[in-house]
């Protein structure tokens, strides 16, 4: 190609040499149209001839050697030993396969799942308390119980009004009644403040029980002597001693003072209860055993 000096036959010359290697690399077979100036030349350049190659014969003429042939020596060899490999490692995957052996008592994974019914229920039991000790504080009228007391100590109301005001307390609890408190002296005890309802007798008693008298041979009071504003007791109180604290099962951490404000409860409501019946007495079986002269006087003190 490169002795033709025309540039058209070269150009055509050149577009069908890149047509037929485009088509040996796409091994296709295709009918071509020889232009003057090829190996089997025409006498007229206008004479076109038509010529079939096939690919062994195209190889042939522009020395084209594929990799498919290229095959090299002991290629079969190396394939055999192969396929032999191949086979042998399959066989071993197949002698060795894992046996999975599913555990039903295995510990299943991820966060444990909450009991909706058991908590549901708590929390149904807890909103009807929370409700029942609103509506006793709105009754007592007040928030706390120490702030009752004091309310009715100062106002000092009859028996029937003590007695409304005192039914807004009321007994929580009452499934722990033979519960074994026990008394510990804590730095930060985790307590339930500002309790609004006390503990059953039972389990009361044995709360006031197991504290130890708060006034001993060392820490004991006299009268001649002047005391500090703060005692031993305000220091133990007050956290630099600890909180002398009672720990009850299943239900809580009180301290000496919430414990000694729930014994004030119970027996207030003790002693107007009792003042409840003597007047019941009184009007009923007292003043009908006196003189008529005394039935006056017998209602007044009833009434008081």
């Amino acid at each position: 190609m490169a002795e033709i000096g025309d540039e058209d036959e070269f150009e055509s010359m050149l577009k069908f040499v890149l047509d037929q290697w485009r088509n040996v690399r796409q091994r296709k077979r295709v009918a071509v149209r020889q232009q003057v100036g090829v190996a089997s030349s025409c006498v007229d350049e206008d004479e076109h001839c038509e010529a079939k190659f096939t690919d062994a014969q195209v190889k042939t003429e522009f020395d084209i050697s594929s990799s498919e042939q290229e095959v090299p020596s002991g290629s079969s060899e190396e394939e055999s030993s192969m396929d032999t490999e191949s086979s042998v490692s399959r066989d071993k995957f197949q002698k060795k396969q894992v046996t999975i052996c599913l555990n039903p008592k295995a510990k299943k994974v991820g966060r444990p799942q909450k009991k909706k019914k058991a908590t549901s229920a708590g929390e149904k039991k807890d909103r009807k308390w929370y409700e029942a000790i609103e509506e006793g504080r709105e009754t007592a009228g007040e928030v706390t119980l120490s702030a009752l007391l004091n309310s009715l100590d100062r106002e000092q109301p009859g028996l029937v009004e003590t007695e409304r005001r005192l039914s807004g307390v009321l007994v929580k609890f009452e499934e722990a009644e033979k519960k074994k408190p026990k008394y510990k002296v804590l730095k930060n005890p985790v307590l339930i403040l500002d309790p609004f309802f006390v503990l059953p007798s039972k389990l009361l008693s044995a709360c006031i029980k197991v504290l130890p008298a708060s006034n001993t041979q060392d820490t004991a009071i006299s009268i001649d002597d002047s005391q500090s504003s703060k005692g031993p007791r305000q220091q133990r109180a007050s956290g630099k001693e600890g909180v002398e604290t009672v720990l009850i099962k299943d239900v809580g951490s009180f301290s000496r003072d919430q414990i000694e404000i729930f014994k004030r409860v119970q027996n207030m409501k003790a002693a107007v209860h009792s003042g409840i019946d003597m007047h019941r007495w009184l009007v009923d079986k007292g003043i009908a055993s006196l003189p008529a002269g005394y039935h006056g006087f017998a209602n007044q003190v009833a009434d008081e």
